[in-house]
């Protein structure tokens, strides 16, 4: 989790649990995140966002996904934000398959 600037949405003091093997690539996972539309923060519901809903299915279209977590079989990404004074946001929480 992070705060986030309400007018930039830019993620300050982020909070996330990232698998072994990304975290020589965290500083390329959250630009990706950045990038990438699809499920985004700042675009998502109240509810709980998964990446696997937000696409029908088709991960492809998510650029975070094609370029770095299909490799590393991660199946969905859930993303939330919780309303209040400060804005709350969810860094990627991947979901590696069985």
């Amino acid at each position: 989790m992070a705060t986030t600037d309400p007018e930039t949405s830019v993620g300050a003091s982020p909070l996330a649990d990232v698998p072994p093997p990304l975290m020589a690539q965290l500083p390329r996972l959250i630009g990706l995140k950045y990038l990438t539309q699809v499920n985004r923060w700042t675009t998502v519901d109240l509810l709980p966002a998964s990446l696997h809903r937000a696409t029908g299915g088709d991960l492809l279209q998510s650029l975070l996904w094609r370029t770095l977590l299909r490799d590393h079989s991660i199946v969905d990404i859930l993303s939330i934000v919780v309303p209040g004074p400060v804005r709350l946001l969810g860094v990627p929480g991947p979901m590696a398959g069985r």
